[in-house]
This record gives structure tokens, sequence and C-alpha cells, in this order.
């Protein structure tokens, strides 16, 4: 007669062996599954490192860049300060001279206008006796000199507008004499 103890045993040793087998080869393939996940980790953690790093350094060259243009745009306001307080000089210096008045005086006589707007330090250095026949109006706005004005035309003869030409003129040599 068949003994079924040694068969049952027989397949339960089979049985036993397979489940070994099949627990070895799932834990080879747990543990390649956990290396790739660990090597893509990896690989995903350096990348992101250099992602960040570039970022960084990205962030730093604006933040740089920024700060040169604000440092770059505080020299330029300084400088263009420095030339305005120089230009205020110029005005009071050039009202100093007495050929400066003559000038003024010699304009409002020989010139035919509706009008002469003058600064009122100027009007205030003037006889006004000497132009009862001119209408002249003075400009608390005007550093000095005339805006003349005519029927057609107007002619500005104000020390700012000399100024500013010069100032167009000769920018690049003022500049360089200045701050170079």
């Amino acid at each position: 007669m068949i003994d079924f103890i040694k068969i049952k045993e027989k397949i339960l040793k089979e049985a036993e062996e397979e489940k070994r087998k099949i627990l070895l080869e799932t834990e080879k393939k747990i543990k390649a599954i956990e290396e790739e996940t660990e090597k893509k980790l990896n690989e995903l953690a350096q990348q992101t490192r250099e992602s960040l790093e570039r970022q960084i350094e990205e962030l730093k060259k604006r933040e740089f860049s920024k700060l040169k243009k604000e440092e770059s745009f505080k020299i330029l306001n300084a400088k263009w300060q420095i030339l305005e307080k120089l230009f205020n000089l110029l005005i009071a210096e050039i009202k100093k001279d007495p050929r400066y008045l003559n000038l003024i005086k010699e304009k409002i006589k020989n010139e035919n206008a509706q009008e002469i707007i003058i600064s009122a330090d100027d009007f205030s250095l003037l006889n006004p006796s000497d132009f009862v026949d001119k209408k002249i109006i003075t400009d608390d706005k005007i550093k000095g000199g005339i805006f003349i004005k005519k029927e057609k035309e107007e002619i500005d003869f104000t020390l700012e507008s000399l100024l500013k030409e010069l100032k167009k003129r000769y920018l690049k040599e003022i500049n360089k004499l200045l701050f170079d």
C-alpha cells in the first residue's frame, strides 16, 4: 500500500523547498529594487544639489548686479549733485562780475521786446527808471539772466539755460576733469 505519510512528507518537503526558493528570489528582487531605488535617490539628490547650487549662483549674480546698479546710480547721483553745486557756484561768480550786469542792461535796452522776464535778484541791482519804456517782470525761479518775449520769438538768455548748454557741450570733459 502506498505510504501516505511519506508522500505527505515528500510534498511538504518539496513545498517547503519551493517556498524557500520563492523567498530567496523575492529577497533578491527586493534587494535589487532597493539598490536601484537607492541609486536613483542618490542621482536625484545629486541633481537637486547641482540645481540648487546653480540657482544660488544665479541669485548671487542677480543680487550682485542689482547692488552694482544701485551703487552706480548713487555715484551718478552724487556726481550730478556735485555738478549742480559747481554750476550754482559758477552762476554766483558770474553774477559778481560787473560785466554781467552791464550785459543785462545792454540786452534790455537794445531788445525790442513785448516783455522781459528777469530774476528778482538781478532786477534789484537795476535802476528801473532807466527802463520805463520796457515791460519788465521779475521771476524768483530764474537764478540769473533774462528771458525776452517778442512777438514771434522767445530768447532764453537765463544763466540756467546758458549753463545747461555748456553742460551738454562739455559734459564729458567736465566729468573727466572732476571724476577721473
